[in-house]
């Protein structure tokens, strides 16, 4: 695999993470609408409110299983290519481009 193709998995598992937050952050609004409704009595529907946590969890659920799928891939890669995992590979993964950077400045 090459290193584009191990940089692209990166992003990928990055822009995961970054979602699974996010639908953390939606379950947690959710919540707060519950709490809202049962302390101050706020005229919001619980289903509505159902429905936004349950779908924050969903949406947290799936992006946190792309994000570990992901990274036992790069970590799959990296075994094969430096025999370590992805996170011990990082000075391995920056040589390579650094490399790759410095020869496709030459041939041009």
């Amino acid at each position: 695999m090459s290193t584009d193709q191990l940089l692209d998995l990166e992003r990928e598992h990055d822009n995961a993470q970054t979602n699974s937050r996010i639908g953390m952050g939606i379950a947690g609004a959710g919540i707060l609408l519950f709490l809202a409704k049962v302390i101050w009595g706020t005229d919001i529907s619980s289903t509505m409110a159902g429905i936004i946590v349950g779908g924050g969890v969903v949406f947290w659920a799936m992006c946190h299983d792309k994000a570990t799928k992901t990274m036992r891939r790069m970590d799959e890669v990296c075994y094969l290519k430096y025999g370590k995992s992805h996170e011990q590979s990082y000075t391995d993964i920056r040589e390579d481009r650094y490399n790759k950077n410095i020869n496709d400045g030459e041939m041009k």
